[in-house]
Formats: structure tokens, C-alpha cells, sequence
């Protein structure tokens, strides 16, 4: 798995609670598929609105890097999809 992403500076910047959920995503999505990841993802962003809290589109970026660091193409692909889905919600 490639943790380049943890040398970004918006990781090393970024506030406690979010690289919890960010390590909990990875953790609990280790070797799943795109379905299983993304409904992690929107369980997660659905605990952090109740907290009050939401990544910046950066800080979302970085979480889509590590999630997708061991993805083929084909489920890189879908998350792309996904994204753009989502962007135009």
C-alpha cells in the first residue's frame, strides 16, 4: 500500500478527530472493494456531520488518495464516478 499521502501537508496540518476517521476508514477498509469502501465513507461522513465536523475539499482529496492507494484502475475508475456524482449533488 502506498502512504505517500501521509506526507502531504494538509495530513501533517490536519486536525486530530479527522485523521482519526481517516485511520479508522483505512483500518475497516483494508481490502475491500469500491461498494464496501464507500459506504464506510458515507457512514463515516455521516458520523462527522453529527459532530459537527467536514473535511475540506482537500482533506477529502487525501482521504480518497488512501483509500484508493491499492485499488486497480477499474475501481479508480468508479471512485472517480463517484466523485464527480457526488460534486454535482
Amino acid at each position: 500500500m502506498n502512504n505517500s499521502w501521509m506526507n502531504n501537508p494538509m495530513w501533517l496540518n490536519m486536525d486530530a478527530g479527522k485523521k482519526a476517521v481517516i485511520e479508522g476508514l483505512m483500518k475497516n477498509g483494508a481490502g475491500k472493494g469500491v461498494n464496501d469502501s464507500a459506504a464506510l465513507i458515507m457512514a463515516a461522513m455521516s458520523g462527522m456531520k453529527k459532530n459537527n465536523m467536514s473535511f475540506s475539499k482537500e482533506e477529502a482529496d487525501i482521504l480518497i488518495e488512501a483509500m484508493t492507494g491499492g485499488m486497480s484502475p477499474e475501481e479508480k475508475a468508479r471512485v472517480e464516478m463517484m466523485k464527480s456524482f457526488i460534486k454535482n449533488r
